[in-house]
């Protein structure tokens, strides 16, 4: 977390989505606070797309804000 927090909010959830070993209630909530819109367009489009499929199904709170944020940027994958 702390390698995280040394990020700025692209390359944390760049990281984020290369990291297959922890689901989304791992990871803080302000991790999901800091893809807002301009940082979404930001990202890489294969990065979307991990975000996506990394966030398949039921999310909580701020993880299910931001999917429907990324999602309304990218189509439903």
């Amino acid at each position: 977390m702390e390698e995280l927090d040394k990020m700025t909010p692209a390359e944390c959830l760049i990281a984020i989505s290369e990291n297959d070993l922890y689901s989304p209630s791992f990871y803080p909530s302000r991790y999901a606070h800091a893809g807002a819109d301009e940082v979404i367009r930001q990202l890489p489009a294969e990065t979307q797309l991990r975000l996506a499929k990394w966030l398949k199904g039921k999310q909580r709170s701020s993880w299910r804000k931001f999917k429907s944020r990324l999602l309304s940027k990218i189509g439903t994958p």
